[in-house]
């Protein structure tokens, strides 16, 4: 009872290229498409229940940067836009009504900068800053608000060192606000 059987096509493009040696900028854009969870397709009798995917469209932009022979910087703007997002159904009135519609909107936007270090001799790492921003309306006529797990600012510093045998230790540290 309550199975919710779907499909979707999911295309994406990416792409790099050099504008100088040592310079790159890089794009990418796709569809997304994610089906219901059990517990909101679940119903106790046979009735079929009529929920969609959620759908998301993203895409992103970035500048790739050499600064040395193992030093390499990236930033990167993204932006990706939900549609159909399942939230419960406001006309809910019985236990022969659905509780979840595809009725919400959400976005999600910002921009994530990196500095790596490539493994020279066995030390290796990287030191990350995302700046992000997801919200979401769940009826047309409500206000935007931000999702559960929005993170404004992500600080991430990792550290890593090669052993012998194939063995690696590191570290990491991050910083979240949201």
């Amino acid at each position: 009872p309550g199975e919710n059987a779907s499909w979707g096509f999911d295309p994406r493009l990416g792409m790099k290229f050099a504008v100088v040696e040592k310079t790159r900028f890089k794009g990418g854009v796709g569809l997304y498409h994610q089906p219901p969870q059990p517990f909101e397709s679940y119903r106790s009798d046979d009735t079929p229940v009529n929920l969609g995917q959620e759908v998301a469209y993203a895409a992103t932009f970035g500048w790739e940067q050499d600064v040395g022979q193992a030093i390499h910087g990236e930033v990167e703007v993204f932006y990706k836009w939900m549609d159909d997002l399942i939230v419960s159904n406001p006309d809910f009135d019985s236990i022969d009504d659905t509780y979840f519609i595809n009725a919400g909107v959400g976005r999600a936007y910002g921009l994530e900068a990196i500095l790596r270090h490539d493994p020279v001799g066995n030390l290796f790492g990287w030191l990350s800053y995302t700046l992000s921003r997801s919200e979401r309306r769940d009826y047309e006529d409500s206000d935007w608000y931000r999702f559960d797990f929005d993170q404004t600012h992500i600080f991430s510093a990792v550290a890593g060192y090669k052993l012998p045998y194939d063995f690696e230790i590191g570290v990491k540290g991050q910083y979240v606000t949201g």
